[in-house]
C-alpha cells in the first residue's frame, strides 16, 4: 500500500508543479506587473523605462477593462476601441524601444507568457 502512494505521489508532483507554473495570475494588476517586468527583462530596459511600461500597460488594461464591460457598445465597436488603445499602447512602447528592438517587438509578443 505504501508502495502505491510513493508511486501515485512521485508520478502526480510533475503535473502539479507544471499546472502552479502555468497557472495564471491571482488578478489583472498581477498580470500586467508580470507583462512588464517580462517585458523589460527582454530588452533590457531600465527603471525609468519599466515605470512608463507599466503605466502605458495599466492605462490600456484599464481602458480595455471599460470597453469589455460596456454592454451598449457593438461587438464590432468594442474589437475598434481595442485596436485603438492597443496602437496607442504600441506608440508608448515604440518611444521606450530602439528601432531594433521595435522591429523584434511583435515577435517577441507571439512567443511571449504574457505579453499577447
Amino acid at each position: 500500500m505504501r508502495k502505491l502512494i510513493y508511486t501515485l505521489i512521485l508520478f502526480a508532483a510533475p503535473f502539479t508543479a507544471m499546472s502552479q507554473a502555468d497557472s495564471k495570475p491571482a488578478d489583472r494588476k498581477e498580470l500586467i506587473e508580470l507583462q512588464t517586468k517580462e517585458m523589460v527583462a527582454h530588452f533590457k530596459l531600465d527603471n525609468a523605462a519599466y515605470e512608463k511600461l507599466l503605466e502605458a500597460n495599466t492605462v490600456y488594461d484599464a481602458k480595455v477593462s471599460a470597453l469589455e464591460a460596456d454592454t451598449q457598445m457593438s461587438q464590432g465597436a468594442i474589437a475598434d476601441g481595442i485596436q485603438y488603445n492597443m496602437d496607442l499602447r504600441n506608440a508608448k512602447i515604440k518611444e521606450l524601444l530602439t528601432p531594433k528592438q521595435y522591429e523584434q517587438y511583435y515577435l517577441f509578443k507571439e512567443n511571449s507568457v504574457y505579453n499577447r
